[in-house]
Formats: structure tokens, sequence, C-alpha cells
């Protein structure tokens, strides 16, 4: 047999292989199997709702860089047990947290758990007594800002109310806009 004889034996087969193998495709709906693949198929979940969670102390109300930025330089000093700020007659205080330093700088903040009827119902207080409220953070917020009688400063009073829960805010003397909406997130966290 010649050299051109078997590479032609060698070759034709190969060649022949090849065409078959590109050219497969199915002529017809594929055929059932007894063992079908299973292809899980993604869920769409909602998201988690968000509950309330009472910080463990006053160190854990917001992120470091927030208290940071609010109340640097200023003491954390002990708060005293009667310590009441504007809240619904049945509202339980849960935790107070408050920094002071000199006559006019610092901040209380006091978380209370009160009824959500009752809490909606106080928001009108709190509305004829100059504070302007409006929606916000998943709840309601109200803001009333008082010039000091006896410094160049304001009070700035804030409070919140969502899922039955009514968190009072004052600050004198410093940059507290940060203040809420971390203490929102810290205590709704998904």
């Amino acid at each position: 047999m010649s050299r051109s004889s078997r590479l032609a034996l060698v070759l034709v087969p190969l060649a022949a292989a090849t065409l078959a193998l590109t050219g497969c495709q199915p002529s017809g709906p594929a055929e059932p199997t007894d063992n079908p693949v299973v292809t899980p198929s993604p869920t769409e979940s909602a998201p988690a709702a968000a509950t309330f969670t009472l910080p463990a102390d006053c160190t854990a109300i917001a992120s470091a860089v927030t208290l940071n930025q609010v109340f640097s330089g200023v003491d954390a000093v002990e708060a005293s047990p009667d310590l009441v700020r504007p809240a619904p007659a049945s509202a339980q205080k849960q935790l107070t947290c408050s920094w002071f330093t000199g006559d006019t700088t610092g901040g209380d903040i006091i978380y209370y758990a009160a009824p959500a009827a009752d809490s909606a119902a106080y928001l009108e207080v709190v509305k004829a007594n100059g504070f302007s409220c409006t929606e916000a953070l998943g709840g309601t917020r109200c803001d009333k800002t008082t010039p000091n009688s006896q410094f160049p400063v304001d009070t700035v009073e804030t409070v919140f109310t969502r899922d039955g829960e009514w968190i009072y805010i004052s600050t004198t003397n410093v940059p507290a806009d940060p203040l809420l909406p971390d203490l929102v997130a810290t205590a709704w966290a998904a």
C-alpha cells in the first residue's frame, strides 16, 4: 500500500467523524429521561422587616463616628434618673444618655416605649408646643429650636416616634444633624 493510500485511510475516517460531530444538533424535542435535571429557581423574598432593638448602653446608640462627631470634647455624664422630657403619659423610660460640658454644650437622648396610638395622639401636644413635624426615617420626626436666654446658642429638641418607640433628643451647641438618622439606623437595623 502506498504512502498516500495509508494517509487516506487515516484522514477519511477522521474527517468524517469531525463533520459528524460539528453538525450535531437535535432534530426534534429532547426525549424525556427517567432522571430529569432539576434547576432550582431563585425565590424572591421580601426584605426582613426592621424591628426595634434597644441599644445596650449609651455607647451603642449610634456609630462611634457619629457620637465622636456630635459630642467631640463633650463629656458623657451620668443622667439623672429624674430626667423627664416630652413623651406620652403611658411612655416607659428605657434608656437615658447625657453629654455635657460647660454651661450650654451637650445633649440628652431618652428612649421610651410607648403604645403607637398614644404616641400618635401625643404628637398633637408636641405640635401645640411649637414643634414642626414631618414623616421621616419610617416614622414621625418633630423639631423645635429655642434660643438660649443667657448665651448666644440654640437648643434643638427632636422627638421621633415609630413602632411603639419614642425617642427624645435635646442638643445645644453641638453639630447634631447626623444624630437622629444614625440612632434610627442603629435601633432599627434589619
